[in-house]
């Protein structure tokens, strides 16, 4: 999503269906052959995907979610997730979109007050 124009709200509409690599539930994240971000990207599972960051979900095995994450250092990162806190992972990452979506509307109305005041003084001559 680095450079996707879409916002969130549009991405909630769209329903991912990810066709998750073969061998993405035969493997755990410590085995050097669990799925790479090319065959992850192929099957759909990339949520991030630009020259700073990589994250990617996939199913992994004995009913674990996996998020593979690769940053701008580099360093290849695996979170396990027990599939029974997949629903409290979801009901958290809702709740901080919709904190972070009203910090930065009130961020914006601060901007624009703050620039009106600005064009009022230099239109009054001010500085």
């Amino acid at each position: 999503m680095g450079n996707d124009s879409r916002t969130w709200k549009s991405l909630e509409m769209e329903t991912l269906k990810p066709e998750f690599p073969d061998n993405a539930v035969l493997y755990t994240p410590s085995e050097d052959d669990a799925p790479t971000f090319d065959e992850l990207r192929d099957g759909g599972c990339m949520l991030i995907d630009d020259a700073t960051q990589r994250l990617a979900v996939y199913p992994g095995g004995g009913g674990n979610v996996i998020v593979m994450e690769e940053s701008f250092d580099s360093s290849l990162r695996h979170i396990v997730i027990d599939e029974a806190v997949v629903p409290s992972l979801i009901a958290a990452l809702t709740k901080a979109r919709t904190q972070a979506a009203e910090a930065w509307a009130e961020a914006e109305r601060e901007i624009e007050l703050h620039e009106a005041a600005e064009a009022e003084i230099l239109a009054k001559g001010g500085r």
